[in-house]
């Protein structure tokens, strides 16, 4: 990345320089702290597709403070949810989905086969 960071972001390629060798925090659910030994082909695979990505989908990172809604409301709420700073979400046109609204909906897959035609 050249040029300089915006304001209140710092420079963590110094964190990069190789595999994490401890949580980033104290949470239980922090990614680092997940099994990578297992193969991919147990149901404990956590990664996502977007079969879409040739409709037009895109998967972005909100890098700004600046206020931003799901596109979609979680079951049983009457508002929308913001989208927050460093969230992955995905868009097609101006709709943008929180990963969760979007593996709910569909637009996201676990599956990896999903691509697959015929036989």
């Amino acid at each position: 990345m050249s040029g300089e960071l915006p304001e209140g972001f710092s420079n963590l390629d110094d964190l990069w320089d190789g595999p994490p060798s401890q949580p980033i925090s104290g949470d239980s659910d922090n990614l680092a702290d997940e099994d990578t030994s297992q193969s991919p082909e147990t149901d404990d695979d956590s990664r996502l597709y977007l079969p879409g990505w040739e409709d037009g989908w895109t998967v972005k990172l909100k890098t700004t403070w600046e206020r931003e809604y799901c596109f979609a409301k979680n079951p049983g709420e009457e508002f929308y949810h913001l989208l927050m700073a460093g969230e992955l979400y995905v868009q097609y046109d101006d709709e943008k989905f929180c990963l969760e609204c979007a593996r709910r909906r569909g637009v996201l897959s676990k599956n990896r086969l999903h691509w697959r035609r015929g036989g």
